[in-house]
């Protein structure tokens, strides 16, 4: 039964160093050059949830130019993006075929590239994370001082 609790706190160990390194890669990619871009198609893919409740998942594809080489994206941000309807119309409106993007990419490898590196909602990893450890941790200790 001590093996659940360490595989507990791994999991959670897991999603806080997945949240850190999210975090160190996109401050890496804001400080990044940007360059002028042009969506050139979105789809905002429709899922029905268990609950009866859609959510989108925005696919996005744009083109940007660096010197005279002309290169295409596909990143929104570093994490899947997941919205309700009223996030849903706000992406179609800002992202819509033709309007222009700045475009954070990588001057090493231009072709990876972002429109929004700050923009995915990590907390989510870091607080399961913190749960997970801490269950994990409570779990451990009560198996322990019941000798179990």
């Amino acid at each position: 039964m001590v093996s659940v609790a360490v595989l507990v706190v791994a999991a959670g160990i897991w999603f806080i160093i997945a949240f850190l390194l999210e975090k160190i890669r996109a401050h890496a990619y804001a400080a990044y050059p940007k360059t002028d871009g042009v969506i050139t198609s979105l789809e905002m893919v429709e899922r029905k949830g268990i609950t009866r409740t859609t959510t989108w998942t925005p696919k996005v594809v744009f083109t940007y130019k660096i010197g005279d080489q002309i290169f295409s994206g596909n990143r929104l941000t570093f994490t899947r993006v997941v919205v309700e309807e009223k996030t849903a119309a706000k992406i179609r409106e800002l992202f819509a075929a033709g309007n222009p993007v700045k475009v954070f990419y990588n001057p090493r490898k231009p072709t990876d590239s972002v429109l929004n590196p700050n923009g995915a909602d990590l907390k989510n990893r870091l607080v399961l994370g913190v749960v997970l450890v801490l269950v994990g941790l409570g779990l451990g200790l009560i198996l322990l001082t019941n000798g179990i």
